[in-house]
């Protein structure tokens, strides 16, 4: 693995010039977005597991509040 630090990449990023500096920009965003795209659909998969499983709560929104703070 490399030991490139994130300071070294930012300063090769400064060394670009402006159209590249958006073209990271722009990678960047969409890989981030991913991520968390996928994260979401990791968390949709596990709610629907729990959900099948029937390890879920039910109850009015005070009822789930005191089960949050107990």
């Amino acid at each position: 693995m490399s030991n490139t630090t994130i300071n070294d990449v930012l300063e090769d990023i400064e060394n670009l010039n402006s159209e590249d500096k958006e073209y990271v920009l722009d990678i960047l965003s969409k890989r981030i977005a991913e991520e968390k795209r996928n994260a979401l659909i990791d968390s949709v998969k596990q709610a629907d597991i729990d959900y099948q499983n029937n390890n879920i709560k039910k109850g009015t929104v005070k009822e789930l509040l005191k089960d949050l703070n107990d």
